[in-house]
């Protein structure tokens, strides 16, 4: 890379680091984990309730279908069905949440453990 190069890629990264501004950006990142941490909390003692509701649910439509001869197996069946596709896709929204939560704070730890590099680049 020739020394014109060189300056002219230094000049674009520091133009690019200078606008990003890594420092005014790390409070709104502290903002966002914090918050990251207390919706995955709030979204774990949901889920735990909404398990408890749904156990719950399970055991009032086999005691109906045990005591209601008029309630056909047809019924039960779907019943069973609908909360078996709602559990499904709750576990793929919870997988794909922890998945994106745990990058989300990975990446926020490294860069709060960054300085800008903006200052350093400009007295380059």
């Amino acid at each position: 890379m020739s020394q014109t190069e060189f300056t002219a890629t230094l000049q674009t990264t520091i133009s690019q680091w200078t606008t990003f501004n890594l420092e005014s950006r790390k409070p709104t990142l502290d903002k966002n984990a914090t918050q990251t941490k207390n919706l995955h909390t709030q979204s774990q003692n949901a889920r735990k309730t909404l398990a408890d509701t749904t156990k719950a649910f399970k055991k009032s439509v086999k005691h109906e279908a045990s005591t209601n001869p008029n309630m056909n197996d047809k019924f039960s069946n779907e019943c069973k069905f609908i909360i078996k596709s709602y559990q499904e896709e709750i576990d793929k929204l919870t997988k794909r949440c922890k998945f994106t939560d745990s990058n989300y704070l990975e990446l926020y730890k490294a860069l709060m453990e960054l300085n800008d590099p903006s200052s350093v680049l400009i007295k380059a």
